[in-house]
Order: C-alpha cells, then sequence, then structure tokens
C-alpha cells in the first residue's frame, strides 16, 4: 500500500458497527452488511483508536510501541499497522482521508 507515515485514516461508518473485546481479540459485526470481523489485538486497538477520531499511520503504529520489545522498531510497527489498514480497507471499515 505504501501510506506515507503522515496520511491519516478514519472509520468510514463508525454508527454501523458494533464491536466486542475478548482479552486479545474483538469481533466487528457490521449492522449494515450484516458481515462479522475477527480481529486480533493489534487491528482490534487500530479500530478503536479510530472509532474515537481520524489518525495518522505514525500514531496508530505507536500504539505497539508500549506493548514491549517483540513489537521489533518503529519501522516494523508502522508496517504491520499498514497492514492492518490495508485489511480493514478491504473489509470497507476504513478509508484514508482525502487531502
Amino acid at each position: 500500500m505504501g501510506t506515507a507515515p503522515e496520511s491519516r485514516w478514519r472509520v468510514m461508518h463508525p454508527g454501523r458497527l458494533r464491536v466486542r473485546r475478548w482479552d486479545d481479540e474483538a469481533v466487528v459485526y457490521d449492522d449494515r452488511s450484516g458481515n462479522t470481523h475477527l480481529l486480533d489485538d493489534r487491528s482490534a486497538r487500530i479500530l478503536e483508536r479510530l472509532l474515537a477520531g481520524s489518525a495518522g499511520l505514525a500514531e496508530l503504529a505507536a500504539l505497539d510501541a508500549g506493548a514491549g520489545p517483540e513489537r521489533g522498531s518503529r519501522e516494523r510497527r508502522e508496517a504491520a499497522a499498514e497492514d492492518v489498514l490495508s485489511r480493514l480497507a478491504r473489509e470497507g471499515i476504513v478509508k484514508p482521508l482525502r487531502k
């Protein structure tokens, strides 16, 4: 996808999503489409942050910063966040903001 660190993302239709969290997983139900999505902890944290308002890639990657050294370098966290955003975008849940 090649998202620039300064690009911002948002949830497409926050009012139609229902999120339920269990430990390090979450289930997201889309009222309009009827689709259900199972998210891992990283994906759930990113979605929860975006439900609060738009955010940039660097900010979303920083959600992993306090999770310990196993999360890797800033570049690895940004790549992982970018993967999550790509998947959520394919599912029609998030989209980048236009400038």
